[in-house]
């Protein structure tokens, strides 16, 4: 009883110590978005005791086009995530179920490979290709970018979570008539639901904080927010304020997403590990 009192208090200790190690530099950074800039350059020092001013985060709503990249992020993020789910799921199902074991082989191993490549080797490939179909320096082109980077991923994810479905509600689905589509939809789809919610979640939250693609890719009115926010970086000097206002309104959206669906995180994050 002692031993397990014991571990029990070292596991809450060394538990308490990784929350904090994560949750201080979020911490910091918004206090140092409500401080008075001129605080900030007058003492590099981290200040706790202080009277909170808001006006930073008026600064960057009205005075830069933070706003603007901000949601540009959303909508490449959203499209690129429903897009991605759209082309991994039916990939994913048939890497689960048809195909001989070496046909499937071969397959999932070149889906791998693509991880393989380093993103800057495609830079300018992309770059060509997307100047000569007009999609250079679009939202919609950052979006089929960004599938090089998670497609692989979303295939994988989702086919560890179909290979936990049954082959038997397929096949009942079947004999009652219903179609391919009619099957995955009402059948499949429902059963996996936590998984896609954990799938989606990792996709948002990979483009939604990509730089490298977005700052070659995107200029002026499309870029995105990861973009914007290195423009705080001047000749002058880092604007330490508005650069942490920024920084907690990019993860903003993030948190409100893990909120709503966090009852689905578990679940999902757990349903691929577990053979059924």
């Amino acid at each position: 009883m002692k031993k397990e009192k014991a571990l029990d208090i070292f596991t809450n200790i060394l538990l308490f110590l990784i929350v904090i190690i994560f949750v201080l530099p979020i911490l910091m950074m918004f206090l140092t978005s409500i401080q008075d800039p001129m605080l900030i350059i007058k003492d590099a020092k981290p200040h706790f005791i202080f009277i909170p001013n808001f006006q930073n985060y008026i600064n960057l709503i009205t005075k830069t086009n933070f706003m603007r990249s901000l949601v540009n992020s959303l909508i490449v993020s959203i499209g690129h995530t429903a897009l991605a789910l759209f082309i991994s799921f039916p990939a994913a199902y048939s890497l689960s179920r048809g195909g001989s074991f070496k046909s499937k082989f071969w397959v999932t191993l070149w889906i791998m490979a693509t991880r393989c490549l380093p993103p800057i080797g495609m830079a300018i490939p992309f770059y060509i290709i997307f100047q000569r179909l007009g999609i250079y320096n679009t939202s919609f082109g950052l979006m089929i970018l960004y599938l090089t980077l998670n497609l692989s991923f979303g295939v994988m994810m989702l086919k560890s979570f179909l290979k936990n479905v049954p082959v038997e509600l397929e096949e009942a689905a079947f004999i009652d008539g219903a179609s391919l589509w009619t099957m995955m939809t009402r059948i499949i789809l429902p059963i996996i639901r936590p998984g896609l919610v954990a799938t989606s979640i990792f996709i948002f939250t990979v483009s939604w904080n990509e730089f490298m693609f977005a700052f070659l890719f995107t200029s002026f009115q499309n870029k995105t927010a990861p973009v914007e926010i290195s423009s705080f970086i001047t000749p002058m000097g880092i604007q330490w304020a508005e650069m942490s206002a920024a920084g907690c309104l990019i993860m903003s959206p993030v948190i409100i997403f893990a909120i709503v669906i966090r009852k689905y995180i578990v679940s999902g994050l757990t349903m691929g590990a577990v053979k059924g």
